[in-house]
């Protein structure tokens, strides 16, 4: 399953592929043709990665709602980010998202572009009745591709912004 957009192939990588993305990049690029141009897997994000590879690989049937969507440049054949959403619809049918966008590739429109994607998809399945985001509240970057991508700030925190994107919107 891949979604594509203007510019971007955007794909889900399997239990099997995100462990490649921890273990072996070069493995993974030869296994899905692309380059990697993504953020580096350390720190913070390394810590993720591998709740979402826990995640995906204890629930294989959903483990779209547990991955990581590579946004593969079409022109370059190259991941330039990715996005995740933090787990299956819960009962009241929210799901949340998470992106990332190497440095060198922001500022051209891909993140919104392929949130705006990912966001579509989301709406579109069972038991999903709308996507939240958090920014924290000098991320403001962020912001604008929540508000190009037709979200708006529903709650705010002293560090952070609560943004969503309903059905009905």
């Amino acid at each position: 399953m891949e979604l594509n957009t203007e510019r971007l192939r955007i794909i889900p990588l399997t239990p099997e592929q995100i462990e490649l993305l921890i273990m072996d990049i070069p493995k993974l690029e030869r296994e899905l043709g692309f380059i990697y141009r993504g953020e580096a897997i350390e720190g913070h994000l390394l810590e993720i990665t591998r709740d979402q590879y826990a995640a995906a690989c204890l629930n294989r049937e959903n483990f779209l709602w547990h991955t990581f969507w590579q946004f593969v440049l079409k022109d370059e054949n190259a991941v330039v980010g990715s996005a995740c959403f933090k787990g299956c619809p819960t009962a009241h049918g929210d799901v949340e998202i998470g992106y990332g966008t190497n440095e060198l590739y922001q500022n051209r429109g891909y993140t919104t572009e392929a949130i705006a994607a990912l966001c579509k998809w989301g709406l579109e399945q069972n038991g999903v009745k709308r996507i939240i985001a958090e920014t924290e509240k000098d991320n403001i970057p962020s912001h604008r591709v929540l508000q190009k991508c037709n979200m708006k700030i529903y709650r705010e925190t002293e560090e952070c912004y609560w943004w969503s994107l309903s059905i009905s919107e």
